[in-house]
């Protein structure tokens, strides 16, 4: 029917960015923590006016982010090299802390320098530790060039599944 989706099953996720500038669109690095070899400037954006630019060995945390212990979380981010790569990744990692920010463990995701020729999405899903209270998003980058990064996204799951018997009427859906 006009104006309708079909599904079977819906799943449901928490739009809301925790990051505060997730898109650099501030022109300069003031919603992010400790940062080194990292800039923000027109040439690195994916979309909007800014995006942030890495050099070998660069690297931008975000700042302490309150969670909660258990809960599910995705990170995902946009990322390009510039061309003479020969080697190196990008890596989108999320650390955990404890109340006393206190580093408790990290995951990541990664992509080699061959995959980061156009603009690549990066992704990483992960549960928080039962004891976690604050998480951090740190981009890093070891491409032996210039790497782009824009689009940066953190937030909680709403996990489980949402089962629509019959059709789904709205007037917008955000993908």
């Amino acid at each position: 029917a006009a104006r309708s989706i079909d599904v079977e099953k819906l799943r449901i996720a928490g739009m809301a960015n925790e990051l505060s500038d997730g898109g650099f669109e501030k022109g300069n690095l003031s919603e992010w923590g400790d940062n080194d070899k990292a800039s923000v400037n027109s040439d690195a954006k994916k979309t909007g006016n800014y995006g942030l630019e890495l050099e070998q060995g660069g690297y931008v945390w975000s700042l302490y982010l309150p969670i909660k212990p258990g809960a599910e979380y995705h990170a995902e981010a946009y990322a390009k090299r510039t061309s003479g790569a020969t080697t190196g990744y990008f890596f989108l990692r999320i650390y955990w802390y404890d109340a006393e920010k206190q580093e408790i463990t990290f995951t990541q995701s990664m992509k080699s320098y061959s995959e980061l020729a156009n603009w690549v999405y990066v992704e990483k899903d992960a549960t928080a530790p039962a004891n976690a209270m604050y998480a951090r998003i740190q981009l890093y980058s070891s491409v032996n060039s210039e790497t782009y990064v824009d689009d940066v996204l953190f937030r909680g799951k709403i996990t489980g599944e949402l089962v629509v018997d019959g059709t789904l009427r709205t007037k917008h859906i955000r993908f």
